[in-house]
């Protein structure tokens, strides 16, 4: 590579990585807490390995090894607390993800024939700038939680898998067992993702297969991958490590099974069907996903989970743009250098089709929100490979540069629709992250009262997690001495609640966050009622943060709710 083409790169590569870093802190600017209830959790593991010097495994699931490992690190070396870096960690290691799907798309672009080395990084640059700026992704690489750095992991896997079946070169085979090896210490969900891909990306290698040594390399990356995924747990499960995710596939293995060779064929069928057939294909399945979230928005699809909120459902249309250039740009992924992208689809799409039909619970509702934002890195590729399509086939028309401009404009326009996602919770609208002052009233209340109390979801998954016993992660609904009942009931409009209640001026406004249903508010004259009527032991935060720690009169703070 010359040194004006290496300068080019290196300044497309900074530009990305600036613009993913700039997006994903957008939380700090209400707070320097964790932006997700995980991450609380993984800040109260950092400080037990940085106050013991070695990882708590008696309390540590299967899958949170690594990020209490980087988060501890991160803090040893920055002398800041836990809680008060996860944040900044995760803007920094997710806004990788963006870099690396660049990375993915300069290598499709630059191999594919006709195509430029300026071309390459026009798409890359637009890619990583989709990816950096997408709400959905954004969400799930912008928060203190595993799942930000199996996005990074999952991009970097697609790359240097693909190289190493490409290449055969076994430096790069050494880096994909590496990166193999990493994902069941970090993600249990990354990790069945990492699975379906290598699947399917072995599926579609096993055709190129040439000689015995192709057939057994790529039939060899397929089966070192399942065994990794369940070699690990079951090791786990008999070491007594708690696993989170299972429960999703054990009951259902057989499904599993019939799935994972609906995705085999289907990559098989789409890499040999006709381009008409492929993006029809691809329209309906990446349309249907659209579908589901108008039909969620009026009746959920999942049963006593939350219905899509009308912002959720503007904003999320705002990527029909993207969904439409994907489907447009799939012709390129059949290319040799494409088919790690086409697998890095395949593998979400075909899990959300499992999540459907295995069973329409909450626990499988919070899956599939987290499984969709894999969709956004080969979708933003394959929609950026499209305008550069577009480029080239225009290449007659005297109009080609506005053409392409105004296309480019309609992607970033509607990608930057979703970014609201990114900072909002889904269901109340109110920033999603923690503020000051629940964070304090969390702390006093869970310090200072005997017993139980009632608060809001949100507020008592932080006091599980952050202040009380250090143990196993909460499982789904879980939280500790905080019960929620009392408050869903009060809300309801049943008598507010005989024990102590940690109560927020967000109520009257935003709602209570009582997720996976949908939040509910609290008339403003029934909350001054209950705190002047009660005794108010402490107060935090002002406005619409306000939060108090209110006993009954008639009550003692050992009151159990």
């Amino acid at each position: 590579m010359s040194n004006r083409r290496l300068r080019w790169s290196l300044l497309v590569a900074t530009g990305v990585l600036i613009l993913a870093m700039v997006t994903r802190s957008g939380l700090l600017y209400w707070s320097s807490l964790p932006g997700t209830l995980d991450g609380f959790r993984y800040a109260a593991l950092a400080e037990r390995l940085l106050a013991t010097g070695t990882l708590p495994v008696d309390v540590l699931d299967a899958d949170e090894f690594i990020f209490t490992l980087g988060l501890g690190l991160a803090s040893l070396v920055t002398g800041r607390p836990p809680v008060r870096l996860a944040q900044p960690f995760v803007t920094v290691a997710g806004a990788v993800g963006p870099l690396l799907g660049a990375a993915l798309a300069i290598q499709l672009v630059r191999r594919l024939d006709g195509w430029t080395h300026r071309s390459g990084l026009a798409v890359a640059t637009l890619a990583g700038s989709l990816l950096a700026i997408n709400g959905l992704y954004v969400q799930r690489t912008g928060v203190p939680d595993e799942g930000a750095l199996a996005h990074v992991l999952i991009a970097l896997l697609v790359l240097v898998a693909a190289a190493w079946l490409e290449t055969h070169d076994w430096r790069w085979g050494m880096l994909t067992g590496l990166v193999l090896g990493t994902f069941p210490l970090l993600h249990n969900l990354g990790t069945l993702i990492a699975v379906l891909t290598l699947t399917a990306l072995g599926a579609l290698y096993l055709i190129h297969a040439q000689t015995w040594t192709d057939l057994l390399r790529v039939s060899g990356l397929v089966v070192a991958s399942w065994t990794v995924f369940i070699g690990y747990y079951e090791l786990a499960a008999w070491v007594g490590l708690n696993l989170t995710y299972t429960g999703l596939i054990r009951p259902y293995v057989g499904l599993v099974v019939a799935w994972v060779i609906v995705l085999i064929i289907g990559v098989l069928w789409l890499y040999t069907t006709s381009s008409r057939w492929l993006r029809t294909t691809g329209g309906i399945l990446i349309g249907g996903l659209f579908v589901l979230v108008v039909v969620n928005a009026i009746r959920p699809v999942f049963p006593g989970t939350i219905p899509t909120p009308l912002f959720v459902l503007i904003a999320v249309f705002g990527l029909v743009p993207v969904a439409a250039l994907a489907v447009v740009g799939l012709s390129p992924l059949r290319s040799r250098p494409g088919l790690g992208i086409l697998a890095a689809g395949a593998a979400p799409m075909i899990l959300i089709a499992y999540l459907l039909t295995a069973s329409l619970t909450p626990p499988f509702f919070d899956a599939l929100i987290r499984v969709q934002a894999y969709l956004q890195l080969p979708a933003s590729i394959a929609a950026a490979v499209a305008v550069g399509w577009i480029w080239y086939r225009y290449h007659t028309t005297a109009h080609r540069r506005l053409i392409v401009t105004g296309v480019v404009c309609v992607l970033v326009v509607g990608t930057l629709m979703t970014f609201p996602l990114a900072l909002f919770d889904l269901d109340t609208g109110a920033p999603s992250t923690a503020m000051e002052a629940e964070f304090q009233a969390t702390g006093f209340t869970t310090t200072y009262s005997e017993g139980s109390f009632a608060a809001g979801q949100y507020v008592a998954k932080i006091s599980r997690s952050y202040y009380g016993p250090l143990e196993t992660a909460p499982q789904f609904g879980e939280t500790g001495r905080a019960t929620v009942q009392p408050i869903r009931q009060w809300l309801d409009g049943a008598p507010p609640p005989a024990c102590p209640t940690l109560v927020q001026q967000r109520w009257t406004t935003s709602g209570a966050h009582l997720y996976p249903t949908p939040p509910k508010t609290l008339d403003a004259d029934r909350l001054d009622h209950f705190r002047t009527r009660n005794s108010v032991v402490y107060t935090a935060g002002t406005g619409p943060d306000a939060t108090w720690f209110v006993i009954p009169s008639t009550n003692s703070s050992t009151t159990r709710c």
